[in-house]
């Protein structure tokens, strides 16, 4: 009986065995690479790009506007120039002469305060870059009075974009200490940094706000609306001039006073 060996087997398990070194692949099955993730792991990196990719859009728009245009004129200038045009306005030097004496009552000072170089309430991942915008920070940053006329919105504008207040914390902004803690549309508030003001005078529709410059400090005063323009004048706006106390204008600004007469 002749016996006759059998290599099939071995030689299948040969192949078996080189395959697995190699890597086998069944038919519709993709190649494995083993030095690259998954579909689901590179689907879910996409994502996450994309997201990311978006928040730094919507960061960069809180910063800048779209396009690199120059605007001559910035919102208060504007205002001011339409105010110009629809009234007859003299210069702040006849307001100071001719005007009448308003009275104001001081609600909050501080003569140590500077504006920070940099504030982190400025930064665009705080509040989505509400008080991001650069174009508003320089405009805020060029003026040295403002006229307050109540209402949440407006006061956290000023007291962020000012600098008054740099911590995040949303209760920072309700401080005793600080100016513009009355949100309440009941009364006119003027505020002036680096400066404390020596008197008020009003001249139709102008009123000029006399300012003692100083090398720090801020101060809110409070005015009677009453004394400023009647419930039945129409049009509520005024035009703020902050002199020194000799009549050398430094700032102006427009104010819309109708939500304090309604």
């Amino acid at each position: 009986m002749t016996i006759r060996r059998r290599r099939w087997p071995l030689a299948g398990l040969i192949a078996a065995a080189v395959l697995s070194l190699v890597g086998c692949n069944f038919p519709g099955e993709q190649p494995a690479s083993p030095g690259n993730p998954p579909p689901d792991a590179l689907q879910n990196e996409n994502r996450q790009l994309k997201a990311e990719i978006e928040q730094l859009r919507r960061r960069l728009s809180a910063l800048e506007p779209d396009t690199p245009a120059t605007s001559p004129l910035s919102d208060t200038d504007r205002q001011i120039a339409l105010f110009e045009t629809a009234h007859s306005t003299v210069p702040a030097s006849e307001v100071l002469r001719r005007g009448e004496r308003l009275s104001f009552s001081p609600v909050v000072s501080d003569d140590r305060w500077k504006r920070p170089g940099y504030s982190g309430v400025w930064h665009s991942t705080f509040m989505d870059g509400k008080f991001s915008s650069v174009a508003r920070l320089v405009e805020l940053a060029s003026h040295r009075g403002f006229v307050y006329t109540g209402g949440l919105s407006a006061a956290q504008e000023l007291l962020y974009g000012l600098g008054l207040v740099t911590d995040p914390n949303p209760s920072a902004n309700r401080n005793p200490s600080l100016p513009l803690q009355d949100t309440r549309s009941d009364h006119v508030s003027v505020l002036v940094v680096y400066g404390r003001v020596e008197g008020i005078w009003k001249l139709g529709r102008q009123v000029a706000v006399a300012v003692e410059p100083a090398p720090a400090g801020y101060q809110e005063v409070r005015l009677d609306p009453r004394e400023l323009l009647a419930p039945d004048s129409g049009d509520a706006t005024l035009l703020f001039h902050f002199v020194t106390p000799e009549g050398r204008e430094f700032d102006r600004t427009v104010a819309d006073l109708s939500p304090v007469l309604r």
